[in-house]
């Protein structure tokens, strides 16, 4: 919790990253390891912890990684998001060079804590799904 003069606040994301035209790819422990390295090596930098904002939780799926993260009211989530893709990705591309044209997906969901429940999340990626199979056929 972030304590000042005159308040309280608690503020949890999670973010969703789906892997691109939602592939369900075999993800060995090594690949889990170096996702898992990659997304923890953005919020911890040298061992250094980043200001204003947490990471949570990270859960490594077949086709997305779920990264639950706590930030302050006035964080700049839009720019966080967009470091946290493009580091994720060079840190796990820069070990494993095969997963390029899949990883990640364009599209990132974003939800607080309270607000999402397993219905969203599913719908979510089963819009993946069918935006993926639509772009397959053009």
């Amino acid at each position: 919790m972030d304590r000042n003069n005159r308040s309280v606040t608690l503020l949890r994301y999670v973010v969703i990253f789906t892997i691109h035209n939602s592939e369900e790819i075999l993800i060995t422990e090594q690949i889990k390891q170096k996702v898992h390295a990659g997304i923890y090596d953005f919020f911890y930098p040298k061992n250094e912890r980043k200001k204003n904002v947490k990471l949570i939780s990270v859960y490594i799926h077949t086709n997305y990684v779920e990264i639950n993260i706590q930030a302050l009211p006035v964080f700049n989530l839009k720019k966080i998001i967009k470091e946290l893709y493009i580091h994720s990705k060079k840190y796990i591309l820069s070990y494993a060079p095969q997963l390029g044209k899949i990883l990640w997906s364009e599209n990132i969901f974003l939800g607080t804590r309270r607000q999402l429940v397993k219905q969203q999340v599913k719908a979510y990626l089963n819009i993946q799904k069918i935006i993926s199979t639509v772009e397959k056929y053009h």
